[in-house]
């Protein structure tokens, strides 16, 4: 029991390390918005534009954490257009995620997407421009929320509170494997999502909307419904390829782990 303990720490060691961080953003760095995007030159760190269209929406950091308040009107939004480098063929979007002062049910209030050659502005990008979406419903009661498959027209169960969504999308041509959040290996075909929030596997298959796009880019617009979305712990990690060279090394630090203990 104690030499597979050891295996499993090593394995799960040696996934995280391979993977490779592309942008990863906390909102600690103080409450002055304009910190966190450069339009022309942003760091690994940075949105290329933070912005609303009008006073019926705001936004701003509020305790440590990105925060869009929409009352019925204007649009809010976050773009990220300076390219992903490398940009990666499968890739974890994950963030935190925090619905409040909603009390009417809408659909497709906020929408996530990735791509390439996006925007810097409110509009959400054309399905051509567009790898992978998901989309974030209001219910009628405050704070309660789901997340959409808007190709499929599915819905996951009900949500609330502050949920850790892990958005794991496939590009690479084959199919991939990768480790859950309750850290099993789950398999993700190509050109398909699977979305987490929390430990539960809230979509299973996402089908690309357009399978031909890359992912270089992304994007996030909150333009329906009367309510507060709040994002903190932002980050967007490439999932390497499955190669020789990682099985082998996993099965040496095996190895080596199981020497240690009979000694």
């Amino acid at each position: 029991m104690k030499i597979t303990l050891c295996s499993l720490g090593i394995f799960f060691g040696v996934g995280s390390a391979l993977g490779q961080t592309l942008f990863e953003q906390n909102f600690s760095s103080g409450s002055t918005l304009s910190t966190y995007f450069n339009a022309s030159n942003p760091t690994a760190a940075q949105f290329n534009g933070i912005a609303v269209t009008g006073s019926s929406t705001t936004v701003s950091i509020n305790n440590e954490a990105l925060m869009f308040a929409r009352n019925n009107g204007n649009a809010g939004y976050f773009v990220r257009s300076t390219d992903f480098s490398p940009v990666p063929q499968v890739v974890l979007l994950k963030f935190d995620l925090n619905i409040s002062g909603n009390s009417s049910a809408a659909t497709n209030v906020a929408v996530f997407q990735v791509g390439s050659g996006f925007s810097v502005n409110s509009n959400t990008e054309a399905n051509a421009a567009v790898h992978s979406r998901l989309a974030i419903n209001f219910t009628a009661t405050s704070g309660t929320f789901t997340l959409r498959d808007i190709g499929g027209s599915a819905n996951s169960s009900n949500l609330s509170g502050t949920q850790t969504i892990r958005w794991y999308i496939n590009n690479s041509g084959s199919t991939m494997n990768y480790t859950g959040p309750d850290l099993t290996v789950y398999s993700l075909a190509n050109d398909t999502a699977q979305v987490w929030a929390g430990t539960s596997r809230v979509f299973t298959s996402i089908g690309a909307t357009t399978a031909t796009q890359t992912m270089s880019d992304m994007k996030f617009v909150f333009s329906a419904g009367t309510g507060n979305i709040t994002l903190d712990d932002f980050s967007v990690t490439a999932i390497p390829e499955p190669s020789s060279f990682a099985a082998f090394a996993a099965l040496g630090m095996l190895g080596f782990c199981a020497t240690r203990r009979r000694r």
